[in-house]
């Protein structure tokens, strides 16, 4: 590896080397659940909600204001949803015909191939009831459609990932990868025979190349790529897949990853769009060092993530990441800022990795001419991805009237930018329109933060009532029109698979008292992978609880067994579920057992709850120590 062997600085000192070694193949784990667990004597008031009327008529009509007319060419979003459609009714002629002409119009250029490669995910994500039925008889009707084969392939594979979820792989149930691996093995055999029907589609080779990334860095997945560069040597996805592979949480190296951007991208020419893997291996570089410094204390933090990346990063690389910054023109510079403004978007989200970040962004915005400042006093010329992720560092700050102050400069800006085409510009204001509507989320402007959501769904054609993400639904259900809610939430998880969709519908089931129905979607996040599921099992318990259904309620405590697990859980969430079993298991006279619990409880969290009762259950065994339920 030419530059770092030249480099002054070590590239990784064995310190940090034996702790990226102890993350081979092992992923990301989500966030814990945020939400309140709630113990069985806590009550379980219902908060008085409007039922009989809607809003949805209101809110619609104030995003139709915001959004403007319908987007004057069909986006990449609303057709990808057509062709959903389509299959969906068993309209398979259409979806091929929709699909096909969308690949005719697209073509390998900067850092994408779209429109194709957008549609098909919009095209083939998880949610809708009976979709892998549908895509099995279009296959069997049609059977040498290499289209047909590469919908069910990526359907396949967003299944496989979220049956796997996003936990350690220590910490998924074995069922769960189990179909995760046999999820991954037959998008794998679909996608070989749509490369057998049609080998010059560059999407399918992305494809494969996402699809053995599962396994992490294989001599299976260099092979692969290998092939796909030599036939489409200048699609940047497939490189951007491969580094990937290549991080230490993957079974790679900081060493390899180098050695491979350096190989690609030192031999491109000036104004290749391979030049980006420089800032991206920047960012994958923070990443790896903020996964190793994750368990570090609280005041050390800083200090790790410091000492990572002063090991890890050259001087070379960062000549080169500025050398990136500056391949910047003024004139047709959407898809450059886009591609630049994701990278930023990842770093500024990188816990401790604010001040590296917020470096780069600096040094972007003075590229590009930007006055990043929340006072700027004219920031008339500014580019409207800058000011964006400017809106973003003070959102992560919590700051949420200081972003949506720069989330609106940034809808301003956005005539100062040159896009390819209407409809590109309108995937810009939507996701701008949903910054707002994050940020209004946080400072409990439910109706705004929904009108927003629902413009950003409508300047990109899809579905208002769904939204544009799951704060449709979230804030209807903040507002206390709990059918609303319901709806939106449906239609959320039909179009996107969404999890937090079924979690904001189960809540508002139980509020509306239909507690079989809310019961359906609370069993199905707990028997998921998904970040809701301790929520969801103690709420099962919960609800079991306050029917007085007590051995039901300890049937489901004991079926979720990962409420126990010490490695993985939320402390809070386990001094919860302990508790709720020592309720059931008190009031079924197993006083032993009950004891037990509330003392566990005890240990991961102080509940008054779990405490009161200790003391009851310690008073009951003095005067009845062999009481075991019997």
């Amino acid at each position: 590896m030419k530059s770092t062997a030249e480099s002054k600085r070590k590239i990784l000192t064995t310190r940090t080397l034996s702790l990226l070694g102890l993350l081979i193949v092992v992923l990301i784990v989500g966030g814990s659940v945020l939400w309140r667990t709630q113990w069985i004597q806590t009550g379980h008031d219902v908060p008085a909600g409007n039922t009989s009327s809607s809003l949805l008529p209101q809110l619609d009509e104030a995003a139709h204001r915001i959004a403007g007319k319908p987007p004057r060419a069909p986006s990449t979003y609303a057709t990808g949803l057509s062709v959903r459609a389509a299959i969906a009714r068993g309209d398979y002629a259409l979806a091929d015909k929709t699909l096909r002409a969308s690949l005719a119009d697209s073509q390998v250029k900067g850092w994408h191939f779209n429109p194709f490669a957008a549609v098909m995910f919009y095209a083939a994500r998880p949610g809708m009831n009976g979709f892998e039925a549908r895509l099995d008889e279009w296959i069997k009707r049609e059977p040498n459609s290499a289209i047909a084969y590469l919908v069910r392939a990526l359907y396949r594979y967003d299944t496989a990932w979220q049956i796997r979820g996003t936990r350690f792989v220590n910490a998924v149930q074995p069922a769960h990868l189990r179909a995760f691996n046999e999820g991954l093995n037959r998008s794998a055999d679909d996608v070989a025979q749509a490369m057998r029907l049609d080998g010059n589609n560059p999407y399918a080779a992305f494809l494969l190349l996402k699809i053995l990334s599962g396994a992490g860095n294989t001599v299976e997945m260099e092979n692969a790529f290998q092939a796909a560069i030599h036939k489409f040597p200048t699609y940047y996805p497939l490189y951007l897949q491969r580094l990937t592979t290549l991080e230490p949480k993957w079974g790679g190296s900081p060493q390899a990853m180098y050695a491979f951007v350096d190989t690609y991208a030192g031999e491109a020419a000036p104004d290749s769009p391979l030049k980006m893997l420089y800032l991206r291996l920047y960012a994958d570089l923070l990443s790896a060092t903020a996964l190793v410094c994750q368990n570090a204390h609280a005041d050390q933090h800083a200090q790790c993530i410091d000492q990572g990346m002063h090991s890890l990063v050259t001087d070379a690389l960062e000549k080169n990441v500025y050398g990136v910054l500056e391949m910047y023109k003024p004139a047709h510079n959407a898809p450059f800022t886009i591609e630049i403004g994701g990278i930023l978007n990842d770093m500024v989200l990188t816990r401790g990795g604010e001040r590296y970040a917020g470096a780069l962004l600096q040094l972007a915005a003075h590229i590009m001419g930007s006055d990043n400042q929340l006072t700027a006093p004219d920031a008339s010329h500014n580019n409207f991805m800058m000011d964006r992720l400017s809106g973003l560092v003070w959102y992560r700050q919590r700051q949420y009237a200081s972003a949506e102050k720069l989330y609106m400069r940034a809808l301003a800006d956005l005539p100062n930018t040159h896009f390819d085409s209407v409809v590109q510009k309108d995937a810009m204001r939507a996701m701008l329109y949903d910054a707002l509507s994050h940020a209004y989320s946080q400072m409990h402007r439910y109706r705004e933060s929904v009108i927003y959501n629902m413009a950003a769904a409508q300047v990109i054609g899809g579905r208002s009532i769904a939204g544009y993400d799951n704060l449709t639904c979230a804030g209807l259900f903040k507002l206390k029109h709990y059918d609303d809610a319901i709806h939106a939430c449906t239609a959320q998880a039909e179009d996107s698979g969404s999890d937090e969709a079924l979690f904001w519908r189960a809540k508002a089931y139980e509020a509306t008292h239909r507690i079989p129905l809310a019961l359906h979607d609370y069993r199905q996040l707990a028997e998921s992978e998904s970040r809701y599921r301790s929520y969801a099992a103690i709420e099962i318990s919960v609800i079991y609880g306050h029917e007085n259904h007590l051995t039901k309620m300890l049937q489901a405590l004991n079926t979720y067994d990962y409420l126990y697990d010490e490695a993985h859980e939320d402390k809070m969430d386990m001094a919860s579920a302990y508790n709720n079993r020592c309720y059931a298991e008190m009031h079924l006279g197993q006083l032993q057992q009950a004891l037990k619990d509330c003392t566990q409880s005890l240990r991961f969290g102080s509940l008054p709850d779990a405490y009161s009762k200790q003391q009851e259950l310690i008073k009951k065994l003095r005067t009845h120590p062999q009481s075991d339920g019997s």
